[in-house]
Order: structure tokens, then sequence, then C-alpha cells
């Protein structure tokens, strides 16, 4: 069985994607940058940018690398103060000691620009306000726990913690300065604390298809307040078309050119994941085969080396792959090894060419798992069943439709 997560080991020769996009945050020419790592569900985009994170690592303390999952925040932060937030954390606690004064200040700029109401209540809870029942409506109000305080239905309604909540508030924030200025100011601060830093940030947001339309738009929006302030880089892993779907929603079915627009806007470089033919999903299954053989750790990078050399030169010097040098470089003469390997090589067709699998690696990974499952079900029953037939009967039920599946099990 293999774990259905993303990986920061290339199996797919993805990181020529990755060097290319590297050698973009590197060009100081480019800055700043917004960079979209477009693909569908499930095609390695949060693989690369694990591939681009360890790139950038490589060239020393030049980065300060912000990794920011948007679908972790939904639904507990406003997306918008949740990425302010997570980045003015992560430059405080890479600031020097003179800075760090300068650094808690952007905290504090965060939690006031959440409570002028420029965010949502959602801000409140990472600030230990309350933010249920009537407490919660004060701070979405704002002005009440800024202002002009709290009338005799909010008091009794929220009780003890009104007071407390309208006091904490009043402290914290100066009711006349406007959202505007704080966003000014903290654009300010942030630009002065990345300079005295003299690192470039670089901000990777994953799983912003994940979210629901608002979510994702909040995000995209939160992005603008960092743009055009030097020595930044956003890289935006996404789903395009949901991209364009939570744009749809958002903004009640605009004409295909504002939505492209948006887009445009916020994204200077769109990048494709590209998607795995018959010869990456080989080498894939190969991959995946190996690291759940046993072998060494240095005999499967050198097999890891091999393959994505072979892909990278096939176009010129043709297929280098063979399943006897496959097993010299794994130093193994196991027989169910060698049964596995040459299993993937024949599903390896079917799998990038089938329209319900189309060459994705978590598809492929999880018929690979349908397959170990069964196998494992058949042992248990002391049934002497091949993998290669259980292997072609989880190919037919995904690439096939229900009534065909009823068809085969009533003949069965």
């Amino acid at each position: 069985m293999w774990a259905d997560t993303e990986t920061d080991v290339d199996f797919l020769n993805y990181s020529e994607v990755a060097e290319m996009i590297a050698e973009m945050i590197g060009d100081d020419t480019l800055l700043p940058l917004s960079l979209g790592v477009f693909g569908g569900w499930g095609i390695g985009k949060s693989s690369t940018l694990n591939l681009i994170e360890d790139l950038l690592k490589k060239e020393g303390d030049a980065h300060l690398v912000v990794r920011f999952d948007a679908w972790l925040y939904q639904g507990f932060d406003d997306a918008r103060a949740a990425l302010m937030s997570v980045i003015a954390n992560a430059l405080a606690a890479a600031a020097p000691e003179d800075m760090k004064k300068k650094a808690g200040s952007l905290i504090k700029r965060v939690n006031k620009v959440r409570m002028l109401g420029l965010l949502v209540e959602g801000g409140a809870a990472m600030m230990g306000f309350p933010t249920f029942g009537a407490a919660g409506r004060l701070v979405e109000a704002g002005g009440k726990a800024l202002g002009d305080g709290l009338d005799e239905e909010d008091r009794e309604d929220a009780g003890e913690d009104a007071e407390k909540l309208a006091e904490k508030a009043g402290k914290l924030l100066n009711p006349a300065k406007a959202p505007t200025e704080e966003i000014t100011a903290f654009r300010k601060e942030f630009g002065e604390i990345l300079a005295g830093l003299d690192k470039k940030l670089v901000v990777f947001i994953d799983n912003l298809d994940r979210c629901l339309p608002s979510n994702s738009i909040q995000t995209l929006e939160a992005i603008r307040l960092f743009l055009f302030l030097p020595n930044t880089a956003f890289v935006v892993a996404a789903d395009e078309d949901m991209i364009r779907h939570a744009v749809s929603q958002h903004f009640h079915d605009p004409d295909e050119r504002l939505v492209t627009d948006y887009l445009d806007k916020l994204i200077q470089v769109p990048v494709y994941v590209p998607r795995p033919g018959i010869l990456e999903i080989r080498a894939y299954l190969t991959m995946l085969n190996a690291v759940r053989s046993g072998c060494a750790e240095d005999k499967i990078a050198a097999l890891r080396d091999f393959l994505i050399e072979d892909l990278r030169h096939s176009w010129e010097d043709g297929d280098g792959y063979d399943v006897d040098k496959v097993m010299g470089l794994l130093g193994s003469a196991e027989p169910g090894l060698r049964n596995q390997i040459e299993l993937g090589l024949r599903m390896a067709p079917t799998l990038a060419q089938s329209a319900k699998v189309n060459g994705n690696p978590r598809i492929v990974k999880r018929m690979m798992n349908v397959v170990r499952m069964r196998a494992s079900v058949a042992k248990r029953r002391v049934m002497n069943l091949d993998e290669t037939v259980i292997a072609k009967l989880a190919l037919f039920e995904r690439c096939t439709d229900s009534k065909s599946i009823q068809a085969l099990q009533h003949e069965i």
C-alpha cells in the first residue's frame, strides 16, 4: 500500500517544471512575481511545490519560504486575514533581534485590520475573542465594540464577556483610523522588514481549488496586498477550471472575458503541470514498487536517477527502459518484485490513455492500492489469485460503466 499524499521525490520528471520555476524566482528582474501552477486534481501540483522548495533551499539562506494551505483555514478564519497573519508571523520569526519590535508591530497591524471590519469575524478567534452567540455578533458589527460601546440588548445577550470584549478591542484599535490607512501602513512595514532581512519572500499557496468559491477569491484578493512589493514571489497551485468557477460564482456569472482578465491580473505567469504519458506512468509504477520492495535506499535513488534521465532523453535516444536493467539497479533477483514491475509495464498504457484515469498519478496510486487490498483479501481466503487478474478486474471497473461491470459479474 502507498500513502495518498504528495511527495518531495520526483517520480515523473516534474523536476524540469520545478527547475524552470525556481529559475524565474531567482531572476531579480522578474520580481515581484505571481505564478500559477495549474493542473487538475491529483496531477502533482503539491509535489511540484515541494520540488521547487527543495531547489530554493539548495541555494542557501537567500529565500524565506512560506507555505499557506488555504483549505486548512477554511471555516476557522477569514482567508485574507489568515494569509496576512501567516506571512507576518514568518517574517517575525526570521527577523533579527534589532527588527523584532517592527515585526511585532506588523503582527499587531494584521489584528487591527481584522477588527476594523476589513476582514470578517473569523479572525477574532485567533485573537482570543469569543465568536459564538451575541459576542460573535459584536465582533462582526465592529463599530459598537470600537466606537459607541454596547447597547442594552448586546449587554444582556453577551453578559460579562461583552464588556471585556469592548475594553480589549478599544485598547487594541484606534477607531478613527480608516482601514485603507491600516493597509497602507501594513504594506510599508512589510516592505521595510523584508528589505532588512535581505531575502526573497516566496509564498506557496496550495489547495486553493479545494476551497469554497468565497474562500478562493478572498485568498486571491489578499495576494493583491503584496503585489508590486520588491523581492516577493507568490506561487499559487490550483485547478484553473475550479478557480474560474469560483470567479464566476463570486461575480455572479460574468462573461468569459472578465473571468480571464481577472486571472491574468493576479497570475502573471501560468505554468501547467504536464500530463504524464505512457513512459511517465511506467516509471511511476516502477518507483512505487521499488520504494515498497525493501531494497537499499541508495539502490532506489540510483533507479530514480536512471528513470528520470531516461524520460528526459527518450525523445532523442529512444526507450532505454529494460526490466533486467531495473532489477540490476535495485540489486534484486526477487521474482515477486519482478512480477510487480512487469505488471506495471502492462498496466501503464491503459492507465495513461484511459479517459477515466488519464495518467493522473493520484488515481494511479489509488488503483494500485485497490489491487493490493484485493490481493490481501484473496490471500486471507486462501484463494490462489494472480495480481494480474485482480489488476485487470480493477482496470475494467475503472474504465467502463456500471452496466458493463454488472454484466461481467453476472457472467462470473
